[in-house]
């Protein structure tokens, strides 16, 4: 195209400097022939920058998948804030606590499927608003609560296959721990499970969106929780070519019993999540992940006596790979 415009620029001049020296049949086919190399370099121009940009198109496509490779180690750090309010025989109870983790996350395997295994590291607990149960405003180190590794088995595009708890020791807990823990296991699960993210199965480019839907079964509470997720950016974090993905619910419902203390209870309630996360292009792991948490529910028994607790609880959390 370059030489197509060169000549033109040569014949271009040539022509002009001469033109008066034509006859009339010269310079109407001059003109014709001048439109038409006109005509035709703005075509290849157009074609050019029409090729162009469907390769810059083409390149905007990413895809989304976990390439990683067994014995592979990632550390995070995770803070977790919660808040519940909760309404017993007429009296409201506020309760918060501060969750400050360490996460250790090892492949252990990789084939069709990849297995991952995820520990908690040194997990200490802020607690206020506890004083009617008995407990006063204290940190506790919760390692006891949290003695546990949690396997996930999961495809590439990280669609999970199973789910187990691994008890590192028995410990005897009191009632009160064992609720604690009881508790503990069902929220947290709640955001870890955000670190391994489902995603779609064809290339996407930024403002993409796809829906996912999975079923969380811990401790006798179901939770179904279905989500619409989307591409908003690429970027580069500390050198590192990542995808950033918010993450709505559009509906999360939870049901089960619990037993608490000796007592069956009926859970029954809803969930709105809100997240937003940057994940390794390369590895499809999460960098970073900020999420919020409302939930209200109602817990009810009939025996000993016939009660029903409605329960607010918003739980916000954070996690940083290291």
């Amino acid at each position: 195209m370059l030489s197509e415009l060169t000549t033109f620029s040569i014949s271009y001049w040539t022509i002009h400097t001469n033109y008066a020296d034509f006859s009339s049949t010269e310079k109407n086919y001059l003109m014709k022939k001048t439109r038409f190399l006109m005509f035709s370099i703005a075509t290849k121009h157009f074609v050019v920058v029409i090729f162009l940009l469907s390769l810059s198109q083409g390149l905007a496509q990413t895809t989304l998948q976990y390439n990683v490779q067994p014995k592979q180690k990632f550390g995070y750090s995770m803070t977790s804030l919660i808040d519940q309010q909760m309404t017993q025989m007429g009296q409201e109870m506020k309760i918060n606590m501060n969750l400050a983790t360490d996460l250790n996350l090892e492949i252990t395997n990789v084939t069709k499927n990849i297995t991952l295994q995820m520990q908690y590291i040194n997990p200490k607990i802020e607690m206020k608003g506890m004083e009617a149960m008995g407990v006063a405003d204290t940190t506790i180190d919760a390692n006891s609560q949290l003695n546990f590794k949690q396997e996930y088995v999961f495809t590439k595009n990280g669609t999970m296959v199973s789910h187990k708890l691994i008890e590192e020791k028995q410990e005897e807990l009191d009632q009160q721990a064992k609720m604690m823990k009881q508790q503990l296991t069902s929220q947290l699960k709640q955001s870890t499970d955000f670190l391994i993210y489902k995603y779609p199965t064809k290339s996407v480019k930024v403002g993409d969106t796809w829906n996912t839907s999975d079923t969380v079964d811990v401790n006798g509470l179901k939770t179904v929780r279905n989500f619409i997720h989307t591409y908003t950016s690429t970027k580069k974090l500390n050198g590192v070519d990542v995808a950033e993905i918010t993450t709505k619910s559009t509906n999360i419902s939870i049901n089960g019993t619990i037993n608490q203390m000796g007592m069956e209870m009926e859970v029954r309630g809803g969930m709105n999540v809100n997240a937003v996360a940057t994940v390794d292009i390369k590895s499809g792991m999460v960098i970073t992940m900020d999420m919020k948490n409302n939930s209200d529910f109602t817990m009810s028994m009939t025996t000993p006596m016939e009660m029903t607790i409605p329960i607010t609880l918003n739980i916000v959390t954070s996690l940083n790979k290291k």
